[in-house]
């Protein structure tokens, strides 16, 4: 998670005696303020959340962000902050609810590693709203992180409008063979599962986990559960003795 930096607004002369009061209101040694002087001071509550952010306190972050908006409810500049600060706090709730008011005034996308609407077309895809969710998922940009998310939400709402007939390869969700990472392999080996083609999810497993370097706990733990509902004990054996002797215990071993 990038948040945008405002470097250049925070050392401008214009807003230096707002960063002052800013800093010192978002220092964890601050006990006490001047609440009559913050409100003279415009977005003391906004830049003191920036300072926070990019101090990497989310949680003082999303305090005075939070502050901030109910003194401008409805400042799209501020929603934006707050979401990806949900985001990267992990709060997926509270970043749902706020990428709805982003996509109300159509501010789809800031610029972000996760945009909005990629979180919208997830949601609206959970919900069972598969035309929601393609519509959501047009208006992401194809850059960064998106390139590789993007193919997978897609290759899942096929899969949601039960359009997989046959069993698919990691090549069918991600085309660009320099961007077949682990967890593509492992997604293709989740979706023919679910459609009941086991020996191609069984491949696809199996693929997820063959490079050592890049291998996921995930993928790992996805295979060795393949291998205990399937009855082969004998593959589940060899593939926590190999990972135990590279990587020392695990839960693998559990």
């Amino acid at each position: 998670y990038c948040a945008v930096s405002l470097l250049s607004v925070l050392y401008s002369s214009v807003f230096l005696p707002s960063l002052s009061f800013a800093q010192a209101e978002a220092s964890p040694s601050a006990s006490s303020h001047d609440s009559s002087a913050k409100d003279d001071i415009p977005f003391a509550d906004y830049l003191a959340g920036k300072f926070a952010q990019s101090s990497g306190d989310n949680r003082k972050s999303v305090q005075f962000l939070q502050d901030s908006l109910a003194r401008d409810p409805g400042n799209q500049e501020i929603l934006a902050n707050l979401y990806h600060e949900y985001v990267a706090a992990g709060d997926i709730a509270q970043a749902i609810a706020t990428a709805k008011k982003l996509d109300s005034s159509k501010k789809i996308d800031d610029g972000g590693e996760f945009p909005p609407a990629l979180l919208l077309s997830v949601e609206a895809a959970k919900n069972g709203d598969f035309a929601a969710a393609e519509h959501y998922l047009q208006s992401v940009p194809k850059s960064g992180f998106n390139i590789l998310l993007t193919p997978l939400v897609e290759a899942w709402l096929k899969q949601g409008n039960k359009e997989i007939k046959s069993p698919i390869d990691a090549k069918d969700i991600m085309h660009n063979s320099k961007m077949l990472l682990p967890d593509i392999y492992l997604n293709a080996a989740y979706i023919n599962e679910i459609n009941g083609f086991g020996p191609e999810a069984l491949q696809q497993y199996e693929t997820s986990t063959s490079d050592p370097s890049m291998v996921s706990l995930r993928a790992l733990q996805a295979l060795a559960n393949y291998y205990v509902r399937h009855d082969n004990k004998d593959k589940y054996k060899q593939l926590t003795e190999s990972y135990t002797a590279i990587h020392g215990e695990t839960i693998l071993t559990e």
